[in-house]
């Protein structure tokens, strides 16, 4: 089981997921869920069944020298990136299903009317200095989020929108920069792990693309993402006390003393 998410920010984009896999068995272990496309300004993530998430993974990694779709994503071109990549993912899909069912055996749950291996991918780039963000979903139908920002999916997905939309003051309206986006997208990932039953938990993973290309995150830096969320909620807590007369502001740390959300002015 997943919750991964994908967020639009002012300087770059950044998918996040919870790193905890489920096998046939229900049984939990370490996954990972956040991706590169090599060579080329995009990380994904997705949720569903993992034969079909390792299919898609296989095929990423031969883009860079897939040409139409190399040019449309370093260009930018919506339209040909909106066809380049839900071509060779359903491509890959429609081989993957053929090859694990056999032929006119039923491919639709009864209990559930999804598809037996329903799955939903997000893409996120930075292409020509400006944001993109396509998800594939379950059933295969194309949706550009790159004008709402935010998008959950997986089975902890509905409470990671509820977190987004409490976060939502933050995304909207005025620009979001990536600093600040990490712990957004950290802290609705690690509040749906904390409350959700849906078989989510284990570390945030979070990957970004900005203008010096994609990464995803390591260790130390997803740490770094924990201690400032920490902080924050920490301060949130002090502010509302103070405001409520349940508590001192005295104390509170000044703007000037928090991280900057300018990467060059840190070391």
């Amino acid at each position: 089981m997943t919750v991964a998410l994908g967020l639009v920010c002012s300087d770059g984009v950044i998918v996040a997921s919870d790193s905890q896999g489920t096998s046939d068995h229900q049984t939990a272990a370490p996954s990972i869920k956040v991706n590169l496309v090599t060579g080329l300004p995009v990380v994904w993530t997705a949720s569903g069944a993992v034969y079909c998430i390792e299919e898609v993974q296989n095929d990423t990694d031969k883009w860079n020298t897939h040409h139409k779709l190399r040019n449309a994503v370093i260009q930018g071109d919506l339209p040909a990136i909106r066809e380049q990549i839900s071509s060779a993912v359903h491509k890959v899909l429609k081989a993957a299903y053929q090859s694990a069912l056999p032929l006119g055996e039923r491919q639709i749950n009864p209990q559930t009317g999804a598809h037996a291996f329903s799955t939903s991918f997000l893409f996120l780039g930075w292409s020509a200095d400006a944001p993109w963000f396509l998800e594939v979903d379950g059933s295969g139908q194309l949706n550009w989020h790159t004008d709402k920002r935010f998008t959950a999916v997986g089975s902890g997905g509905a409470f990671a929108e509820v977190a987004g939309a409490v976060l939502g003051h933050l995304i909207e309206g005025e620009d979001l920069s990536l600093e600040m986006g990490k712990r957004v997208a950290y802290r609705a990932i690690e509040t749906t792990c904390n409350v959700s039953s849906a078989l989510v938990g284990g570390d945030v993973q979070l990957g970004v693309v900005d203008k010096d290309g994609a990464k995803i995150l390591d260790k130390a830096e997803v740490s770094e993402v924990h201690d400032a969320v920490a902080g924050w909620k920490q301060m949130e807590r002090e502010l509302l006390r103070g405001q409520l007369g349940g508590g001192s502001t005295e104390n509170l740390p000044d703007i000037e003393d928090q991280p900057s959300d300018d990467p060059s002015t840190t070391e």
